[in-house]
């Protein structure tokens, strides 16, 4: 579905919509005050009145408008701010002389703010209908939130809607990527107040600055996501002084107390890379490569580890489970000999979680990495990245970057839901390609990413339980063993700065062929389904309103979501 359709389909109110909200509104046992702030800076405010006039039309009517101009000279303009504040007391306005920051003028707005939260609207920018309304409803829906943020769009100067974003619900790694949180954005009016307000050392990234000191003041439960797209952005021309590495400086700001942690540009404009320290001397790490007759694709994984891999305290576990090919046999008996290198006998039917947690019980490192035998590293350092996310004490699991032989993303993360159950984001995209709103080039959290090249530490494995092997010997495990370090309370990251090659299909031949496969398949989706329930396809970090049936982040037929004002009609 392209966005006009989306918009006119699911994001359209009528009459019978807005008297319906305002029946809801009543019924709200909160109806706290939301400041919005709207700082007014430099001469040009072509758009000004749109931006107040969506204040003033908000179906949730217990707002306040504060806005603070700087540097306005514009008598037209002052004329009308004037009577907006006489023909209704809710707008609030201050007139500063200078001609100073955005920041300072929006300090000069919270200075007048009353409210429970604040929101910040860009002064050329516009606010949806419901967009106070929301808010509202995810506070007394939820209750104690510091920070509330919604999916946005851009406007043309004609009104005209297009470049919907809509976001993952909280993200914290995506959010250390770029600042995915403005627009809208409505903090807790005494936090803001807290952490010092908007800081002018930062301007040109003020409201990112705010959002990340807001965050490290927070809690991720008290961090909500409205999957509306409930702020519209113009996209105007920026005047020649903005510090272009207010964003980066800002980042750099949050990270000051984390020793050995530094921070870079992104591949895109606005993303950062965000590059965790390893300890000295470096964990241990166990590789462990399950393989049966790999031939040339193990000779390719191990000569990649072996000769093509910077870090250096690690060891190679292969794990042969009944090779029968003399070439393979051949190649493992002379890894054998290798310093190292240990070859484990698996003589026993296939079953990847069995074998994975056999392996484990003879590894020495305190870091695991389970690789298949037709994975190839495409660059040295992949090891070292996976491993530095691996030992944040948060994060239980990372993924890589998987390309296919021809440069093709197999792998950028497994969204759950995608047909019918689970798949891989951003598949078969170009490997450069950013993705959907940046997300093929940056580090995030998923709900899952593939055993193919998982790395994480031994004790997050072993206090999980490891590989479900009775249940899941074949397919799934990989996710199922994600779901529950999730539940366990770590999160699970992917990161595009781990680039390896992974020659699909070869590991095990084609796992549709046979009627005895098809139905030990079924049996494990099935497993899996009642072990997560329906209720763990609605993927967090995948939003409502984008597809199920493809990997490439399009707009949904149905979005899943409903009108909280009336029953949906489907």
């Amino acid at each position: 579905m392209d966005y006009e359709s989306y918009v006119e389909k699911f994001d359209t109110l009528c009459q019978s919509d807005v008297a319906s909200i305002r029946q809801h509104i009543d019924s709200f046992a909160k109806k706290s005050l939301i400041s919005v702030l709207m700082p007014v800076c430099g001469k040009s405010a072509d758009y000004l009145k749109s931006a107040v006039q969506s204040v003033l039309e908000q179906i949730y009517e217990n707002w306040e408008l504060c806005i603070a101009v700087d540097g306005m000279h514009d008598p037209e303009v002052i004329s009308y701010l004037k009577s907006a504040s006489e023909r209704d007391g809710r707008v609030k306005i201050v007139f500063r002389d200078a001609d100073g920051y955005a920041s300072v003028a929006a300090n000069a707005a919270l200075e007048m703010a009353t409210g429970d939260f604040i929101a910040i609207l860009g002064q050329n920018d516009v606010l949806s209908r419901h967009a106070l309304y929301f808010v509202v409803l995810r506070e007394n829906e939820i209750g104690e939130l510091n920070i509330i943020y919604s999916d946005k769009d851009e406007i043309d100067r004609n009104g005209s809607r297009g470049e919907g974003c809509f976001k993952s619900s909280w993200n914290p790694d995506l959010f250390f990527s770029h600042d995915m949180i403005s627009h809208l954005a409505a903090y807790r009016t005494s936090l803001v107040r807290k952490v010092g307000g908007f800081r002018v050392e930062f301007e040109g990234a003020q409201d990112y600055d705010l959002a990340l000191r807001c965050v490290k003041a927070s809690t991720a439960s008290r961090i909500c996501h409205i999957p509306r797209v409930l702020y519209h952005s113009r996209q105007v021309s920026e005047s020649g002084c903005v510090d272009r590495n207010a964003g980066l400086r800002a980042l750099s700001d949050y990270f000051k107390d984390q020793p050995g942690v530094s921070v870079s540009r992104g591949h895109l404009a606005g993303t950062y890379r965000v590059q965790y320290p390893v300890s000295a001397p470096a964990p241990r790490v166990s590789v462990i490569v399950p393989t049966r007759d790999g031939g040339p694709l193990l000779k390719k994984c191990l000569h990649s580890l072996l000769h093509g891999t910077s870090y250096e305290n690690l060891e190679v576990i292969v794990v042969d489970n009944q090779s029968e090919s003399q070439e393979t046999v051949d190649h493992l008996q002379s890894l054998s000999l290798q310093s190292g290198v240990t070859v484990l006998k698996y003589d026993f039917p296939f079953n990847y979680s069995s074998i994975n947690n056999f392996a484990v019980k003879h590894a020495s490192g305190d870091v695991l990495c389970f690789l298949n035998d037709d994975v190839e590293a495409n660059e040295p350092d992949w090891l070292r990245e996976m491993v530095s996310h691996a030992l944040r004490t948060e994060i239980g699991a990372v993924g890589a970057k998987l390309l296919y032989a021809d440069g093709f993303i197999q792998h950028a993360g497994v969204v759950m839901g995608i047909g019918g159950f689970a798949s891989h984001a951003h598949k078969l995209y170009p490997s450069t390609h950013p993705g959907y709103a940046g997300r093929a080039v940056l580090t995030q959290n998923f709900s899952a990413v593939t055993g193919a090249c998982l790395v994480m530490r031994r004790e997050v494995f072993q206090a999980v339980g490891g590989f479900d092997e009775e249940n899941l010997p074949v397919a799934f495990n990989d996710v199922d063993l994600c779901l529950r370090i999730r539940e366990a309370g770590y999160r699970i990251l992917w990161t595009p700065y781990a680039v390896l090659y992974h020659y699909e299909s070869y590991s095990r031949g084609d796992d549709q062929m046979s009627a005895e496969k098809r139905a030990r398949f079924d049996g494990e989706k099935n497993f899996m389904l009642s072990r997560w329930c329906t209720d763990r396809l609605n993927d967090p970090y995948y939003n409502e309103n984008l597809t199920l049936d493809r990997e490439d982040f399009t707009i949904a037929d149905f979005p899943r979501i409903s009108d909280p004002w009336r029953a949906r009609v489907e």
